[in-house]
């Protein structure tokens, strides 16, 4: 029983480390491209789709806990509202078009406050991690 476990998990972290690896290797292959092109938005968009992957996996074994119980699958409204949506606004709110700030330099208003874009890595791997484990099974 305790070794099946243990396979169980060493499964896990081969498949969580080398997508680990093959997201780095996508990654940087962005990166080159984006320096010889100057076009950055393909290497954002690999950057946010393989954080959020790598959330989601990192999630993957509460939710395949969640599977195996009995009941009716639920959603965990909280979750999302308190974790999900900040960290999608946080990632996302650079690329929202506001007609208003486009044509002319202003000041941003106070709801589209400053963060650090290398923190959008973190956001993109909290809300892959709240997708994955904002579902569960309930009894009744």
């Amino acid at each position: 029983m305790k070794l099946e476990r243990a396979g169980r998990y060493f499964a896990y972290a081969v498949a969580l480390f080398g997508s680990l690896l093959v997201s780095q290797q996508i990654i940087e292959t962005y990166q080159k491209m984006a320096s010889t092109t100057y076009n950055t938005y393909p290497f954002i968009y690999a950057l946010i789709a393989c954080s959020i992957f790598m959330g989601f996996l990192i999630g993957l074994d509460v939710l395949l806990g969640e599977a195996k119980k009995k009941g009716r699958w639920k959603i965990n409204f909280e979750k999302f509202i308190f974790i999900a949506f900040p960290a999608s606004f946080f990632i996302f709110k650079n690329f929202i078009p506001l007609p208003e700030f486009m044509s002319r330099q202003v000041l941003p208003p106070p709801f589209m406050f400053y963060v650090n874009p290398e923190m959008l890595t973190v956001f993109a791997v909290i809300l892959g991690y709240s997708f994955c484990t904002g579902f569960y099974k309930d009894k009744s």
